[in-house]
């Protein structure tokens, strides 16, 4: 239940910020220039962000968005299903690997909403069934948010 308020992550060498489980909700997080993925979330996670930058650099960058429930067992409670509103994710126009907007896999749940992602080779990259299932269990949506990349869906 831990709230963080007015937080930037700049040119970090791993994630800019990521959640291992719990319920924490973070506002007004600008993340930059992270040499991997710039919000990264796993095992449990049910919090929320709101008010998201993220611009990603050309040289190290990662992911946007690498989400994930759990990678032995994508099924495993508590499921990854945090909130996110108001974010803006900026990629770079010289990726030197293909780049990811938002990458859902592993069973992870989500609500993503009046949110943008540009700038990338993939927008959104949802992957495996678990993720799928929760889709179809209404745990994860993506509603009212702009995609604007090379390719703006793609499922594995």
């Amino acid at each position: 239940g831990t709230d963080v308020s007015y937080v930037q992550a700049h040119k970090g060498l791993d994630d800019g910020i990521e959640f291992f489980g719990s319920s924490t909700f973070i506002d007004h997080a600008v993340i930059t220039g992270a040499a991997d993925d710039s919000l990264d979330w796993g095992q449990g996670w049910t919090g929320g962000a709101q008010f998201v930058f993220i611009r990603q650099f050309d040289d190290d960058a990662g992911y946007g968005i690498e989400a994930d429930n759990d990678a032995e067992t994508p099924d495993a409670d508590p499921v990854s299903e945090p909130t996110i509103v108001n974010m803006t994710i900026l990629g770079t126009a010289a990726p030197t690997d293909e780049q990811i907007g938002v990458l859902l896999r592993r069973g992870t749940g989500a609500h993503i909403f009046n949110s943008i992602v540009t700038g990338a080779d993939v927008c959104l990259d949802l992957d495996d069934d678990a993720t799928f299932t929760r889709y179809e269990q209404g745990r994860l949506e993506i509603n009212n948010s702009v995609m604007s990349c090379a390719t703006n869906f793609r499922e594995q």
